[in-house]
């Protein structure tokens, strides 16, 4: 079966693979992460060259029950709506594009390159407590934001706690 608006790329020249180019805009490369009803993989757009995180999440296929079919776009629907309420807000995430093909809606976001705050505990066991006291503050930031436009995350733990580049916290998984 070809894929839907997505084309096969070339291999970079850059150390990433990238398999798959969607709608000309971004190549796909490795995954990141599972989750129960999505894929998060390493991303990078082709006009910039900026890497980013693109969460793809695959629409119910045939045979779905209209009920099925309408709870998954109501749940893409609200996540969408809870990264743009809470925008603008140093540790939450960013939605950069939202992509739609046949199968699949495609939700690109801040690359967060230090991975998730469970992969650094088993890493590197505990943190120092002024790295702790750090993060906390910033978690309690983010969710204070998040609760001040309406938005409740519901799902708050360490997977869905990511860290940039300078070890910062970054809020993300508003879908449940």
């Amino acid at each position: 079966m070809p894929p839907d608006d997505e084309s096969s790329a070339a291999a970079s020249p850059s150390s990433e693979s990238y398999t798959k180019v969607l709608q000309g805009r971004y190549e796909l490369g490795r995954v990141l992460g599972k989750g129960g009803s999505s894929k998060v993989y390493r991303a990078r757009d082709v006009r910039t060259g900026v890497h980013v995180a693109a969460k793809a999440v695959r629409k119910p296929h045939h045979p779905c029950s209209p009920e099925d079919a309408a709870a998954a776009r109501r749940s893409v629907e609200r996540e969408l709506a809870a990264l743009r309420r809470v925008r603008g807000h140093p540790h939450v995430v960013r939605l950069l594009d939202v992509l739609a093909s046949r199968s699949t809606v495609y939700l690109v976001l801040d690359l967060a390159r230090g991975g998730s705050v469970q992969s650094a505990l088993e890493e590197r066991g505990r943190s120092d407590e002024p790295v702790a006291r750090r993060l906390f503050g910033q978690l309690v930031s983010a969710l204070s934001h998040a609760h001040a436009r309406g938005v409740f995350h519901r799902d708050v733990k360490p997977d869905n706690l990511l860290l940039d580049e300078r070890g910062d916290l970054k809020f993300t998984d508003f879908g449940l």
